[in-house]
Formats: structure tokens, sequence, C-alpha cells
């Protein structure tokens, strides 16, 4: 597989409470020359968030503490973070709000590498 290039070295933000899934959407991301910055909660990201403003957000629906439905309603009600494009990872996209996920992407477990390849690519441009 031929990975493209982020030539803009752009910031991904993962939020995910499974260290193996951000291990791995890590490597793959620094692979495509993005900057990666993860957090393991909603709490986490909310903090982060508060310190800078990533190009893509990345986020699992299912977390302790702040939940992805209850991040993502924090990402679309803080004007700092308006434009930032959201991906959610879901196991459930059935059970999602769609007014609150109204312009979010959804990615369905299992993940698709060449998807999630797909949208890095086009997100680094």
């Amino acid at each position: 597989m031929r990975r493209q290039k982020n030539e803009k070295n752009k910031t991904l933000m993962i939020v995910d409470d499974d260290k193996d899934l951000v291990k791995v959407l890590t490597r793959f991301a620094t692979g495509m020359r993005w900057r990666v910055i993860a957090a393991k909660d909603g709490t986490e990201a909310m903090r982060i968030l508060g310190t800078g403003k990533p190009n893509l957000i990345i986020l699992d629906r299912n977390m302790p503490k702040i939940n992805g439905d209850e991040l993502l309603g924090y990402i679309k009600g803080d004007p700092h973070l308006q434009g930032v494009p959201v991906l959610i990872i879901t196991g459930d996209a059935g059970g999602l709000d769609k007014s609150l996920t109204r312009g979010v992407g959804i990615l369905e477990k299992p993940l698709k590498i060449e998807v999630l390849e797909a949208l890095l690519t086009a997100m680094g441009q």
C-alpha cells in the first residue's frame, strides 16, 4: 500500500480509551506525516482542545467519563473549534443522534484501513 503524504504536517487528535487502537491509528497517521495528539477520554480531550485546535478529530463514541456524544456536543458548541472536521468511530451507527452528528463523518467498526487512508489523504491536502 502506497500512502499519500500529508505535505502540510497537519494535526490529528485521536480520542479513544482503547490503547491498542490509538497505537495503531497513531502509527498509521504519523506514517502519513500527521502530527498526532491522543486523549484517553473526553475529559482529557476537552483539556487539550482548550490549548489548541487540531485539523481533524477522530473520536470513539463509547468512552468513560465524557463519552463521544458529549464531547461532540462540546466541540460543536465551542466557537474556537468551529469548522474542525470530526470522525466518530462506532460499532453502532444506527444508534447515533442524527441532529448531533449532522456534518460529522462516521467510521464503523471494524475500521477499514483503506477508508481511513482515503480520509487522511483528503484531509491532509
